[in-house]
């Protein structure tokens, strides 16, 4: 279709922490687009989007391997609920379809990728994803705050609506030297083990 979109995605989040160690992070959203086609007239769809995000920072002073010295080592356990409400969309004109083949997220901890979805139609979602993030920090140069070394995160999902496991990722970012960097990324499919 051609013709002209308006969308308006006004969230509102108000995060706190419980007992000085617990973060959360919870947020709720309007996503609301407005249509002017060319074929369909005026159409107008809604969704509601949600998503709690809560996390613990823990951190302690590690030796690092194949003598790289001292790090600071930052722990992060994750569990995060995201919700898109489910909306009759298939009146609605279609300028952005959603890409074939389906992408998988690799990023599990990117959830805006769900709640801010872009095309013309977005499937509901109501999904918890439990995670562990890692970062090492090194001393930085003279007179320089700490360098990151490493950002490495483990997560899985679940996906009530259809009550599906989705894949085990090890996913991390390198950067041993200044002017190095290596990323890397890894699934497994909990249910077919492969």
């Amino acid at each position: 279709d051609r013709g002209h979109r308006l969308v308006l995605n006004p969230r509102i989040g108000l995060p706190f922490r419980i007992a000085d160690v617990v973060e959360v992070l919870p947020e709720l959203g309007f996503h609301g687009t407005f249509y002017n086609s060319d074929s369909k007239s005026s159409e107008f769809r809604t969704l509601f989007t949600a998503m709690l995000d809560t996390r613990i920072r823990l951190r302690r002073d590690v030796e690092l391997p194949f003598g790289q010295g001292r790090a600071v080592h930052l722990m992060e356990p994750r569990l995060v609920y995201t919700g898109v409400t489910n909306a009759s969309q298939r009146d609605n004109p279609l300028f952005v379809p959603r890409p074939w083949p389906e992408q998988h997220r690799i990023r599990q901890f990117e959830l805006y990728n769900v709640t801010r979805n872009p095309s013309d139609r977005v499937d509901s979602v109501n999904a918890i994803t439990v995670g562990l993030g890692n970062r090492f920090y090194v001393p930085g140069a003279e007179e320089q705050p700490p360098r990151l070394f490493a950002d490495i995160s483990l997560s899985t999902q679940y996906e009530f609506g259809n009550d599906d496991l989705r894949n085990l990722y090890l996913e991390g970012t390198l950067l041993p030297w200044e002017n190095l960097e290596v990323r890397f990324n890894m699934g497994f499919d909990l249910e077919e083990a492969e």
